[in-house]
């Protein structure tokens, strides 16, 4: 039978006791960095980004921006801000930046383009008519 274990509870006994769990510092950053990255990319919307970022605060989270590759934080530009146009063509560093930027606050979401609710007049079908013509026609052969 397996034992149920809440692994949050377990990680807040090992950051509170840091001294005792000293040999595996190392993993845990690393854990807790994959962690993070993982819930940002579960919930890749800017409310859900910000929230991360006040749990962990400001600094660790910046580390955590900086550890992602540049293909992770297009992905999760393209996923919180789909209408940005300028994201597509930007640099790498430009996109790291835009991801601070709306994290902060100093930057907002770009609005979907207006559609518009003009209708394109519909297509008118060809109307078919008889061809007099082919109605005088007359059978070949005999009768």
């Amino acid at each position: 039978m397996a034992v149920s274990l809440n692994g949050l509870n377990v990680l807040g006994k090992i950051s509170g006791n840091a001294k005792v769990f000293s040999d595996i510092k190392p993993d845990a950053d690393k854990q807790a960095r994959s962690l993070v990255v993982k819930q940002i990319k579960a919930k890749p919307d800017v409310d859900s980004v910000r929230a991360v970022k006040k749990a962990i605060g400001p600094s660790p989270f910046e580390s955590i921006i900086d550890g992602m590759s540049d293909a992770e934080i297009r992905t999760l530009l393209n996923k919180m801000d789909p209408h940005n146009k300028e994201l597509r063509q930007a640099r790498p560093a430009a996109r790291r930046d835009h991801l601070r930027a709306l994290t902060a606050g100093r930057a907002k979401v770009v609005a979907p383009p207006d559609t518009g609710t003009t209708k394109r007049p519909a297509k008118r079908k060809p109307r078919r008519t008889l061809d007099l013509e082919s109605m005088k026609a007359k059978a070949k052969g005999k009768r």
